[in-house]
């Protein structure tokens, strides 16, 4: 599904009115008819009465005709409008003057909405849509409070009042039951804080034709469909250097749990061939966890890889698809200078995770000198570090960060959060289908490295392998949140779970 912004939302709509002369009253229409089919959809409530609560937009125009097709299905149906008719738009007037023509009960005081909207089943929220920016005040910020104080079922039409379309920063709007949108998703659906007022987001379709639609766009959440179409089956002469090579870089003693895990979950998820370089203290603790994966056994410093390995990473890994740098490597000097001389002398797939992250924000120019396909997988923190921002302004703008920094320097940037962001190569992916709160454990970044590892080295571009490998993790992690909830799993159980998801995931992809 298709991301949009509110500029390439208006940009659509006067497309669709003016260059292809679709009557916006259609789209008004469709619209209502989607909220309609929706309101019918939701389960266990009394449809006794209803309360649409309009402004003077189209969205407002959208309430008025809901309010009109939804007539017959409720006992009692009323509108709220505290505007003078005459500021409404044409479509939104039209809709308005059939509203009246109908004897539909319209409310103009907020004490009689308050009164009438605490016996209400439903409260359908049309006060504001996508083109809203900055903060309620006065008389609608009355009306949301009343909204948000009540037991009824609180239905948004595409955006809730409060809530700008682009941003994930708000403080105060409406708490939506649900959400029903149009056309596609709109950014701060997917970014918090603002997702969190959304309730359950419906994409609904009102008959904007696709050739206009596929023209401007942010991006796209992430589907099954992306993945099976991305990794092609193994041919039957298939071997292990022909089905990746990945080579694992870190650990040091107190976490050699991080290689560990990035090592395996590599090979959970196809690679043929994995290697890790490790310090010489911790290699013994590798290969008793990994028994499958091979090691290289590197020059150390305080228990961590020596800045003198270097060259020794560097003409090891050019025999490799891919280097993963990073898991528990730590924050000396060692990981900074590594990271600098991998990213100036490899030329295929570099993922730089965790530790190496760090050493990256101590100067980000060093990307700018690279041949190499470059993935970050930072958190919410190690972006902000990466831009000079704190994590709070990171995730309520995390799409625009991810994009912008991709595009500087060249590079797939995978921002991780309950709404993972991946840009890179002009493309945007946002996974909003799988994943759940049990995955905020510590290794799982481990094991999302891991397994873009290896996909990377049989998937045609960089970002979408890592899109690929950001959905099938979290698939992996709702298969162990399904057999153990939330509370108790473990990174270990999503890495486990990789197989299976595999084996579902691509059944049909022979």
């Amino acid at each position: 599904m298709r991301i949009y912004s509110a500029k390439q939302m208006k940009k659509v709509d006067t497309a669709c009115i003016e260059q292809y002369g679709i009557d916006g009253i259609v789209l008004m229409e469709n619209a209502a008819t989607a909220i309609k089919n929706e309101i019918l959809n939701i389960e266990n409530i009394k449809r006794e009465r209803i309360l649409i609560v309009c402004g003077r937009g189209n969205n407002g125009g959208d309430g008025f005709a809901v309010a009109r097709r939804i007539l017959d299905d409720f006992d009692e149906v009323s509108v709220a409008f505290f505007e003078n008719e005459s500021s409404l738009s044409n479509d939104a007037a039209k809709n308005y003057e059939i509203l009246k023509k109908l004897h539909i009960n319209v409310i103009d005081d907020i004490d009689e909405m308050t009164k009438y909207a605490s016996v209400c089943d439903v409260i359908v929220d049309a006060l504001y849509g996508f083109g809203f920016r900055g903060q309620l005040s006065g008389r609608d910020k009355a009306i949301v409070e009343v909204i948000n104080s009540l037991d009824a079922y609180v239905l948004s039409v595409d955006v809730p009042s409060g809530i700008s379309a682009d941003e994930g920063e708000c403080e105060f709007a409406v708490r939506a039951d649900k959400t029903v949108t149009f056309t596609g998703y709109k950014p701060s659906q997917l970014t918090f804080g603002a997702a969190s007022y959304c309730g359950d987001v419906v994409v609904c379709d009102i008959g904007i034709p696709d050739f206009i639609l596929s023209k401007m766009n942010l991006g796209q959440t992430i589907d099954a469909e992306l993945v099976k179409n991305a990794l092609l089956p193994r041919k039957r002469n298939a071997h292990k250097g022909s089905c990746g090579k990945v080579f694992v870089v870190g650990g040091s003693v107190g976490m050699s749990g991080a290689v560990c895990m990035s090592s395996l979950a590599a090979m959970r998820s196809g690679a043929g061939l994995v290697t890790a370089g490790v310090p010489e203290s911790i290699n013994d603790i590798f290969e008793k966890k990994v028994a499958e994966a091979m090691s290289l056994v590197l020059e150390e410093e305080n228990g961590a890889v020596s800045k003198k390995a270097a060259k020794r990473i560097c003409d090891f890994a050019r025999g490799y698809d891919t280097l993963l740098i990073g898991p528990g490597m730590g924050r000396g000097e060692g990981t900074e200078y590594i990271l600098r001389e991998c990213l100036a002398s490899y030329d295929k797939n570099i993922i730089i995770d965790a530790d190496a992250l760090f050493a990256l924000s101590l100067d980000v120019s060093m990307l700018d000198n690279t041949k190499a396909n470059v993935i970050l997988t930072p958190h919410h923190a190690e972006m902000g570090r990466l831009i000079g921002k704190d994590a709070g302004y990171v995730e309520k703008n995390a799409i625009y960060c991810a994009r912008e920094f991709s595009e500087k320097h060249n590079c797939t940037v995978v921002l991780k959060g309950a709404y993972t962001v991946i840009a890179g190569g002009g493309e945007l992916y946002v996974n909003n289908k799988a994943g759940n709160p049990g995955m905020a454990t510590g290794g799982s970044g481990d094991v999302l490295g891991g397994v873009i590892g290896a996909l990377v080295c049989v998937v045609d571009t960089p970002t979408v392998a890592a899109a690929c490998g950001v959905y099938i993790h979290a698939l992996a992690g709702d298969m162990a949140k399904n057999q153990l909830g939330t509370r108790g799993m473990l990174a270990g159980d999503i890495s486990d779970a990789l197989p299976k998801v595999f084996c579902e995931l691509l059944k049909d992809n022979k």
